[in-house]
């Protein structure tokens, strides 16, 4: 006879795209387990939600395949419900439980540059809070070489739904000033960020924003259009 004893209750807070799971509850009904859980995030938003269990609260493995319920692709809300077929997973397991439900947004995709240009630009985040934008990015080279960010206003740049361009007015790339020459190796993303201040509020996504790489000491400029905003 399969005996499944004594769960742990476990509740992790996971911030990604501004969603949080809390308040997760795990409780046994004969061979299943009933996990029930909040998602706090925008409800036109979807996410991709896993459960996960460990047996010493330390160690959680790959998500529990026999689920059903609000798991996989969820939207947020409360009293959210995955039912676990423990019986089927495991088939006999004596012992305790800790369970972790994460999420995971699955925003709008990220445009990709126009152009054909050397080296790849990814969008990997942009956020907004009030009037400012935030852009978490990575440039991958095609060769190894020198190459900065440029940072005035003619060169990287906002466009927002008013049709008014702003510049940058902080950020970094691979943890050095925007306008300074970094290294850069073939086939290895280096990571950049830049801010952008006086931006309309509230708005759903940057209808142009411009990133002007200087690479191999040739200007380049990496246009994308209508990129997404998260809160």
């Amino acid at each position: 006879m399969n005996q499944f004893l004594t769960l742990f209750l476990f509740s992790l807070s996971i911030t990604t795209f501004a969603q949080q799971v809390e308040n997760v509850v795990a409780t046994q009904q004969g061979t299943n387990v009933i996990i029930t859980y909040d998602l706090d995030g925008s409800p036109n938003n979807a996410y991709y939600v896993k459960l996960l269990m460990s047996k010493n609260g330390q160690n959680f493995g790959q998500p529990l395949r026999h689920v059903t319920g609000d798991v996989g692709n969820a939207k947020a809300g409360s009293n959210k419900k995955i039912i676990w077929n423990a019986e089927k997973e495991l088939s006999f397991y004596n012992g305790n439980a800790v369970f972790r439900v994460e999420a995971t947004s699955l925003a709008a995709p990220m445009p990709p540059p126009t152009g054909n240009k050397p080296g790849l630009i990814r969008i990997l985040k942009a956020s907004q809070s009030d009037n400012k934008v935030n852009i978490v990015f990575t440039f991958s080279a095609s060769n190894d070489g020198a190459i900065r960010i440029r940072d005035g206003l003619a060169d990287s740049f906002i466009i927002d739904n008013r049709g008014i361009k702003a510049g940058v007015i902080t950020g970094d790339f691979a943890s050095d000033y925007l306008n300074k020459y970094v290294t850069v190796v073939e086939g290895i993303p280096i990571r950049g960020k830049m801010g952008f201040d006086k931006i309309a509020k509230n708005s759903s996504k940057i209808p142009m924003l411009a990133i002007k790489i200087q690479y191999k000491y040739v200007d380049y400029l990496y246009k994308f259009k209508n990129v997404p905003l998260s809160k």
